[in-house]
């Protein structure tokens, strides 16, 4: 944490930045463009506390600068990515269907994990579809359930080879839908 709070918004790789404060029990979230706009390249945790002093209502403790508990938090990558960051940083996304419903009865989740291959994502989605939204615009490739879940990991090697569990959701027949 520290490490982060030493780090200068340039060098800051997110275009999202979290601002938390325990202390007044605030959280507030910004782009890392407007905030190098307004402040200029700073420190992310000196950046921090001027954000929380020009809040609404200002914190009387970060305008002091002493005693304020405020502290720059990365936010969760498919906040603020896109599938064009996910194919850069080599992230993988596994796809898990998260049914609770089928014809009016409770019905239980397919089993296992389908992994999304991002660059048969990029042939049916834009470059810059946020990651965020993409639950939304997915289906289960098993029950063909709106319903889903998606976890990303970063993988080390190139191509990932998926165990018996983790199979992999293709763009052919019976593989990963994208709905529009």
């Amino acid at each position: 944490m520290d490490d982060l709070a030493n780090l200068r918004l340039s060098a800051y790789t997110p275009r999202q930045l979290d601002i938390v404060c325990r202390r007044c029990q605030r959280i507030a979230s910004a782009g890392t463009g407007k905030l190098q706009r307004r402040y200029g390249d700073r420190p992310l945790g000196e950046l921090a506390r001027l954000v929380a002093a020009d809040g609404n209502p200002p914190c009387e403790l970060a305008k002091l600068g002493e005693g304020c508990s405020v502290q720059p938090m990365e936010p969760p990558f498919e906040q603020w990515a896109t599938l064009s960051d996910a194919r850069l940083g080599n992230w993988v996304g596994w796809l898990s269907c998260d049914r609770r419903r089928a014809s009016l009865k409770p019905a239980k989740a397919c089993p296992g994990e389908f992994m999304a291959d991002v660059h048969s994502l990029l042939m049916a989605l834009p470059y810059d579809f946020p990651l965020s939204k993409l639950p939304r615009h997915l289906k289960c490739p098993e029950c063909q359930s709106d319903h889903v879940l998606i976890r990303w990991e970063k993988m080390q090697a190139p191509a990932p080879s998926a165990p018996a569990v983790h199979r992999s959701a293709g763009m052919g027949k019976g593989g990963l839908r994208v709905v529009r």
